[in-house]
């Protein structure tokens, strides 16, 4: 299935979500987090998770739709990596995955 839908349900975006990123969002809720219409995404720890996971799950879904045979812990990997990258050269974003772990329960939707 390549839809929205799938994207901001898959199992392996949410590990990263929740891993990398340490935001927690519950299934139920993250097709209105991921289309941009949820009401939390005015703060910025909230926008800029959600902005950086939209972005590693593109990059993502996009390689490895060329790729063959891609096992989900390649893909969690890349899509860290990815994050790790896309940050570099931008200071609120590089700040927010650099301090992620500083806060006790990190970002809650």
């Amino acid at each position: 299935m390549d839809s929205q839908r799938h994207y901001c349900c898959c199992p392996v975006t949410h590990l990263v979500w929740r891993t990398k990123l340490r935001t927690h969002i519950d299934v139920s809720t993250s097709l209105h987090t991921w289309l941009l219409a949820h009401d939390l995404l005015n703060n910025d720890d909230h926008l800029i998770s959600t902005a950086l996971i939209t972005y590693a799950t593109y990059i993502a879904v996009n390689y490895y739709r060329r790729v063959a045979g891609a096992s989900p812990e390649i893909v969690l990997q890349f899509m860290q990596q990815t994050i790790n990258h896309s940050v570099a050269g931008h200071p609120t974003a590089a700040a927010f995955v650099n301090n992620v772990w500083k806060r006790p329960a990190g970002v809650r939707f």
